[in-house]
């Protein structure tokens, strides 16, 4: 019923296999994300999400650059 050998000729090389492959992933195909509400300091934990939070807008932008970027938060009063 099945075959009894499985041809390969469709991944001898890198070339043909990179011809053939069915799925191409990137970064820029994964979303990433982020809940916003009204207010200032805000990060609480979405019940339902564990993992996931509601931020306020200033605390959004300071996660999205350390989460993404690996970025450190810059003090008011510094200079950088």
């Amino acid at each position: 019923m099945f075959p009894t050998d499985r041809p390969r000729r469709l991944r001898r090389t890198p070339a043909l296999r990179e011809l053939v492959r069915e799925t191409r992933l990137d970064a820029g195909d994964f979303i990433y994300p982020l809940f916003v509400r009204s207010g200032r300091g805000i990060k609480s934990e979405i019940a339902a999400m564990p993992g996931n939070y509601h931020f306020s807008v200033d605390r959004l932008v300071q996660q999205y650059a350390s989460d993404v970027w690996n970025a450190k938060p810059i003090s008011e009063g510094s200079n950088a």
